[in-house]
Protein backbone atom coordinates (compact mmCIF):
# COMPACT_ATOMS: atom_id res chain seq x y z
CA UNK A 1 0.00 0.00 0.00
CA UNK A 2 1.73 3.09 -1.10
CA UNK A 3 1.63 6.85 -0.26
CA UNK A 4 3.66 9.07 1.49
CA UNK A 5 3.16 8.12 5.56
CA UNK A 6 3.04 4.26 4.01
CA UNK A 7 5.92 2.03 5.56
CA UNK A 8 6.45 -1.76 5.40
CA UNK A 9 5.50 -2.60 8.64
CA UNK A 10 2.02 -0.68 8.92
CA UNK A 11 1.23 -2.33 5.03
CA UNK A 12 2.18 -5.76 6.73
CA UNK A 13 0.03 -5.16 9.91
CA UNK A 14 -3.16 -4.05 7.06
CA UNK A 15 -2.20 -7.48 5.11
CA UNK A 16 -2.84 -9.56 8.20
CA UNK A 17 -5.36 -8.04 9.46
CA UNK A 18 -7.10 -7.82 6.09
CA UNK A 19 -6.78 -11.89 5.48
CA UNK A 20 -7.70 -12.69 9.85
CA UNK A 21 -11.07 -10.53 8.69
CA UNK A 22 -11.53 -12.73 5.94
CA UNK A 23 -10.93 -16.18 7.28
CA UNK A 24 -13.04 -15.43 10.28
CA UNK A 25 -15.94 -14.08 7.46
CA UNK A 26 -15.14 -17.37 5.65
CA UNK A 27 -15.72 -19.39 9.05
CA UNK A 28 -18.70 -17.68 10.17
CA UNK A 29 -20.32 -18.13 6.79
CA UNK A 30 -19.47 -21.92 7.04
CA UNK A 31 -20.84 -22.32 10.80
CA UNK A 32 -24.58 -20.83 9.40
CA UNK A 33 -24.51 -23.05 6.40
CA UNK A 34 -23.88 -26.24 8.73
CA UNK A 35 -26.45 -24.81 11.17
CA UNK A 36 -29.05 -24.42 8.31
CA UNK A 37 -28.20 -27.91 6.96
CA UNK A 38 -28.44 -29.19 10.31
CA UNK A 39 -32.08 -27.16 10.66
CA UNK A 40 -32.68 -28.96 7.51
CA UNK A 41 -32.53 -32.51 8.77
CA UNK A 42 -29.71 -32.73 6.12
CA UNK A 43 -27.31 -34.66 8.56
CA UNK A 44 -27.58 -37.88 10.01
CA UNK A 45 -25.35 -41.12 11.21
CA UNK A 46 -24.09 -41.88 7.51
CA UNK A 47 -24.11 -37.99 6.11
CA UNK A 48 -21.79 -35.82 8.17
CA UNK A 49 -19.44 -34.45 5.58
CA UNK A 50 -20.51 -30.52 5.64
CA UNK A 51 -20.34 -31.38 9.26
CA UNK A 52 -17.04 -32.85 9.06
CA UNK A 53 -15.47 -30.27 6.37
CA UNK A 54 -16.77 -27.47 8.87
CA UNK A 55 -14.44 -28.92 11.65
CA UNK A 56 -11.65 -29.63 9.51
CA UNK A 57 -11.44 -25.61 8.17
CA UNK A 58 -11.78 -24.76 11.78
CA UNK A 59 -9.08 -26.61 13.51
CA UNK A 60 -6.85 -25.38 10.33
CA UNK A 61 -7.77 -22.10 11.12
CA UNK A 62 -6.65 -22.82 14.73
CA UNK A 63 -3.30 -24.36 13.88
CA UNK A 64 -3.09 -21.80 11.52
CA UNK A 65 -2.82 -18.58 13.75
CA UNK A 66 -1.69 -20.14 16.64
CA UNK A 67 1.53 -20.57 14.67
CA UNK A 68 1.10 -17.17 13.36
CA UNK A 69 1.05 -15.74 16.90
CA UNK A 70 4.33 -17.75 17.91
CA UNK A 71 5.82 -16.83 14.79
CA UNK A 72 5.10 -13.48 15.70
CA UNK A 73 6.34 -13.71 19.59
CA UNK A 74 9.66 -15.43 18.66
CA UNK A 75 10.88 -13.15 15.44
CA UNK A 76 11.46 -10.12 17.47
Amino acid sequence: FTGPESTVSTSFIIGITFMHVLHLIAGVIVLFVVIYNHFKQRYNASQTLGIELAETFWHFLDFLWICLFLFFYFVR
